[in-house]
C-alpha cells in the first residue's frame, strides 16, 4: 500500500514541480482516484504549510483544481476555504467550494458562502442557482421525518441520498460486485440513475441515504424501509473501504435514528447464502439468522432479524412478521420455509464451496456502470445553472483489498 500511496508523488521533496507539470487526465479510473487522495493527504501531512503559506499559492491552485477533478470533497473544501480566506479564488472556485460543502452535508455553511458571495458579486446568477437549490433541498419534506438535515457520530455522517450526489455515488457504486450483491440496478447513463433516485425517494416508506467519512467523502449507502414498527435495511460499502468497521458503524447509526425517530421495534435483512462477509457483518451488528428460507430472483437467501432487545419471537410470530413486512413492501421475495435448527445450521457451510465466478473482465472493457461518469462537476453543475432542479479520529484508511460486503435490496 504505500508504494501505492506515494505513486504520484515518488519523489516527496519534488512533489511541488511534478504536481505543476503534471496534467490532470481526462477520465480518470476509481483504482487512480483512491491513489491520488491518498498521496494528497500523505503530502499535506508532512507539509501542512502548503494551506497558507504566500509562496505556495500556485501549489495550492493545483491542488484545488485535482481535488475537483477527482471529486475529493473533503480537500477541496480544506484547500478552497483556504483560499478564499486569501483572497485566491474567483467567483465561480468559490463557488465550487459552496458546492463541495453542499455535498458533503455542510449546508448551512454552503448557503452562508452563497450568501455571502452575492453581497460582493450581484451579478454573479451561479451562486443565485446554487442558493435556491440549497434552499430547496433543505425544505424537501421526507417520506420519514428527519429530526436533523445530518445524523452523525463525529466520523460518520448520513445525510439522505440527492441528485447533487451523483459523482459521490459513482465514484463508490464502480466494481460491479456491488450492485450484484445487493440486487440494485447496473446504470448505462446518468439518466437511468436519476430516474432511478426519483423512483425510491417516491416511496412513501423508504429512506435512502449517503454514508459519509469526515475525511474520506461518500463511502457507501444505508436504506430502510418502514412497515409499520418494523424495518428493513440494506446498505452496501465501497469496496476501498470495506474490512474497517465502517458498515456496521453506519448501521448502528440507521437504527440510533429509527429508533429515536420513526419508533422502530426490529429490523429485518436478506442475504446471499454465499456471501460470508456480509453474514459475518450483520452478525456484529447483532442480527439473529431466522432460519427462515426465502427466494428472490430464483436465489437463495437468508432472513436475519435484529432488535435492540434481542428478543425472538416464536415461529408462528416470526413467520407473520416477515410476511407482513415483505406485503407492506410489496416485495417480490418469497417466504420458503422456517427451517429445523439442524439444517438451518449445515445449509450456510455451503457457502464455504467453491464458487464459479465469472472470469475477471479486461480492466480496459466497459461495463454499464462504467457509463455512470463523474465528470468534474460537470454534470452536477449543469444540473445547478440550467438543466435539472435539484429535487477521523479512528485513523481509517482506505483498502484497496476487494471482499465485496452489502445486504441485498428488498424491493
Amino acid at each position: 500500500m504505500s508504494a501505492a500511496l506515494n505513486a504520484p508523488f515518488p519523489d516527496p521533496s519534488g512533489w511541488h514541480a511534478l504536481l505543476a507539470q503534471w496534467e490532470i487526465p481526462s477520465r480518470i479510473t476509481p483504482e487512480e482516484r483512491i491513489t491520488l487522495m491518498n498521496a494528497l493527504r500523505v503530502q499535506l501531512d508532512r507539509e501542512p504549510e502548503v494551506l497558507h503559506a504566500p509562496e505556495s499559492r500556485d501549489l495550492r491552485d493545483r491542488i484545488q483544481a485535482l481535488t475537483l477533478a477527482i471529486d475529493d470533497l473533503t480537500l477541496a473544501i480544506v484547500i478552497g476555504q483556504a483560499r478564499i480566506a486569501r483572497d485566491e479564488a474567483s467567483v465561480d472556485e468559490a463557488i465550487d467550494v459552496a458546492i463541495a460543502l453542499w455535498r458533503h452535508g455542510h449546508g448551512a455553511d454552503a448557503f452562508a458562502l452563497c450568501r455571502r458571495l452575492l453581497l460582493m458579486h450581484r451579478k454573479a446568477e451561479r451562486a443565485l442557482h446554487v442558493l435556491d437549490d440549497i434552499l430547496a433541498w433543505e425544505r424537501k419534506i421526507w417520506p420519514l421525518p428527519l429530526p436533523d438535515a445530518t445524523w452523525s457520530d463525529g466520523t460518520l455522517s448520513l445525510e439522505p441520498l440527492g441528485h447533487q450526489h451523483l459523482n459521490d455515488f459513482a465514484w463508490a457504486y464502480a466494481d460491479p460486485d456491488i450492485a450484484e450483491r445487493c440486487c440494485l440496478p447496473r446504470f448505462d447513463n446518468n439518466d437511468q440513475w436519476h430516474g432511478w433516485l426519483d423512483r425510491i425517494s417516491g416511496y412513501n416508506d423508504q429512506m435512502t441515504f449517503g454514508v459519509w467519512h469526515a475525511d474520506w467523502g461518500f463511502i457507501g449507502s444505508v436504506s430502510l424501509v418502514m412497515a409499520d414498527d418494523i424495518g428493513f435495511f440494506y446498505y452496501w460499502i465501497a469496496s476501498d473501504f470495506q474490512s474497517l468497521g465502517l458498515g456496521p458503524r453506519a448501521a448502528a447509526l440507521l437504527f440510533d435514528l429509527a429508533e429515536q425517530a420513526w419508533g422502530m421495534r426490529c429490523c429485518y435483512a436478506k442475504v446471499f447464502t454465499d456471501n460470508i462477509p456480509s453474514i459475518r457483518a450483520l452478525t456484529k451488528l447483532g442480527f439473529t439468522n431466522t432460519n427462515i428460507a426465502i427466494r428472490s430472483d430464483d436465489r437463495d437467501e437468508w432472513l436475519y432479524r435484529w432488535s435492540p432487545e434481542s428478543d425472538f419471537p416464536a415461529p408462528p410470530a416470526l413467520r407473520a412478521e416477515a410476511h407482513l413486512l415483505f406485503e407492506r413492501m410489496g416485495s417480490t421475495t418469497r417466504v420458503l420455509s422456517l427451517l429445523a435448527p439442524t439444517e438451518a445450521i449445515h445449509r450456510p457451510r455451503l457457502a464455504h464451496a467453491k464458487v464459479e465466478r465469472p472470469a475477471k473482465q479486461d480492466p480496459d472493457a466497459t461495463t454499464a456502470n462504467d457509463n455512470l461518469t463523474p465528470t468534474y462537476l460537470e454534470v452536477f453543475n449543469q444540473a445547478v445553472c440550467n438543466q435539472r432542479p435539484i429535487h477521523s479520529d479512528t485513523g481509517d484508511q482506505p483498502n484497496q483489498k476487494f471482499c465485496p460486503i452489502g445486504v441485498s435490496c428488498g424491493r
